[in-house]
């Protein structure tokens, strides 16, 4: 699994090693309402923090995939333009 608080994310930028161990976790789940039940219990009374790690995952959500491609075909083709554009 990727670390993705520690690959650089901007997203993660200032937050303790607590906080990046919890919004990991929080990725792990499967679905928002997972998600929220997981930050409900990791962040305890702080609610700041839940606050705080709530509105990244959510932006971290809205950021979706790098190539949001449906298949390989789909990528093939992408590639294949490219290259001839740069021809």
């Amino acid at each position: 699994m990727i670390d993705v608080a520690r690959s650089k994310n901007p997203i993660m930028a200032g937050q303790s090693d607590r906080e990046r161990e919890i919004f990991n976790s929080a990725l792990e789940r499967a679905t928002p309402a997972e998600r929220a039940a997981y930050l409900d219990g990791a962040c305890g009374e702080d609610v700041e923090m839940r606050s705080r790690l709530a509105a990244l995952l959510g932006a971290h959500d809205m950021a979706g995939g790098f190539l949001p491609m449906d298949s390989p075909t789909q990528l093939s083709e992408v590639v294949t333009r490219t290259r001839g554009n740069a021809r």
